[in-house]
């Protein structure tokens, strides 16, 4: 199944197109080289905030999971049928969410400039020559990148739906199991008397 590129993105072909259109302009060449360079860099730097996203959200999924774990001796004896499915759903909701956050961390592969690349001998009569042949390169570990921190951009978005679906399920038993134990303990009433 072919993916469709977004319209914003150029072909390999399109690419090339416009390389040959820049022979025997070093100036541009030169700008778009230095410029393809600090897009690599910044494209590297959005790959390890996505990870760390994903990271920090698992975190936070296993807390509200301990949470739910380390409290189930309370909560087991003391609240209501709805309170326990609020409770369930969330730890349900939490797991998903974690789930998501690991498969967004999944290694994933990836191109790379190669040696090859790097010290492409048919380029080394020309410095503009091997400056357009890394310009390609760039441009393609660029895309490879780009593909990958938009699948891992998907996964963060969903495990930090479900995340909030687990501390909004979480927040709806803690305040259902104090209704609930209020009503049969009459707090209130004890209270204010």
């Amino acid at each position: 199944m072919k993916t469709e590129i977004p319209t914003n993105q150029l072909t390999e072909d399109e690419v090339l197109q416009r390389l040959e259109d820049c022979k025997g302009k070093p100036e541009i060449i030169d700008e778009v080289y230095s410029f393809g360079q600090s897009l690599m860099k910044v494209t590297l730097e959005d790959i390890q905030r996505i990870d760390l996203k994903a990271a920090s959200l698992a975190a936070y999924c296993g807390a509200i999971i301990t949470l739910i774990v380390s409290t189930q001796g309370i909560w087991t004896k003391a609240v209501n049928p709805w309170t326990y499915l609020l409770i369930v759903a969330s730890t349900f909701f939490a797991l998903t969410a974690a789930i998501f956050c690991v498969y967004g961390l999944r290694l994933q592969r990836f191109e790379w400039i190669s040696q090859k690349e790097w010290l492409e001998s048919s380029c080394f009569d020309s410095l503009d020559k091997l400056k357009r042949y890394r310009i390609l390169t760039i441009w393609g570990t660029i895309k490879s990148h780009r593909d990958v921190h938009r699948n891992k951009v998907i996964q963060v978005r969903k495990a930090q739906s479900f995340l909030v679906a687990a501390a909004i399920s979480l927040f709806l038993a803690l305040v259902a199991g104090l209704w609930y134990y209020n009503l049969n303990h009459g707090f209130w009433s004890a209270t204010w008397h």
